[in-house]
């Protein structure tokens, strides 16, 4: 784990609220990763081809404060890319 990761990780733990993007966020290890940030409080959007929670989880209450967005990487443009990523901060 490096210095950011760490520091991330703590300030997740003492209550900051932030802003973070998961590239993936429904696939196998996305998902979970979702998971366990709205589980520390912070504000998650997913984006990945099918922008839906996977079905594992689609009816678990965390779902709901995941904000899901669909975008391929590979073959949108940049102005897509922009305005479905946003400013995140991590």
């Amino acid at each position: 784990m490096n210095l950011k990761t760490v520091v991330f990780l703590a300030g997740l733990s003492q209550g900051w609220s932030l802003s973070v993007t998961v590239f993936g966020g429904s696939g196998f290890c996305g998902s979970r990763v979702c998971k366990f940030l709205v589980e520390k409080g912070a504000t998650v959007s997913s984006i990945s081809k099918s922008g839906t929670a996977p079905k594992w989880c689609n009816n678990e209450e965390w779902t709901k404060q995941v904000d899901w967005k669909s975008a391929d990487l590979l073959s949108s443009s940049d102005e897509a890319l922009d305005a479905v990523v946003g400013a995140p901060e991590a």
